[in-house]
């Protein structure tokens, strides 16, 4: 999964929209932060706040991220109001 994560935003350009020049990025569902990575080298004067629940994911995210100051790790969900969430299937994919 990793690597068609990478091929999709690094190879296949999927992030390659006009986007003007944000000064702050929201990536929720960071998975192991090779969005995060590509905005932060798109955009380096924008923060890019990357929200991941899953600890794996998160750890890994934060080994990516360590190179770029402008990306601030969060583990934790995203969700309209406030509340506990958890990871419905321990079993699926991370």
């Amino acid at each position: 999964m990793d690597q068609e994560v990478f091929d999709e935003v690094f190879l296949s350009g999927e992030f390659d929209i006009d986007f003007g020049a944000p000064s702050f990025i929201l990536d929720a569902g960071a998975h192991i932060g090779l969005s995060s990575v590509y905005f932060a080298n798109r955009f380096p004067n924008a923060i890019v706040l990357a929200i991941e629940p899953d600890a794996s994911n998160y750890n890994i995210l934060c080994k990516n991220a360590l190179a770029y100051p402008n990306i601030k790790p969060i583990q934790g969900g995203l969700w309209g109001h406030t509340g506990k969430l958890s990871i419905a299937s321990k079993d699926a994919e991370s």
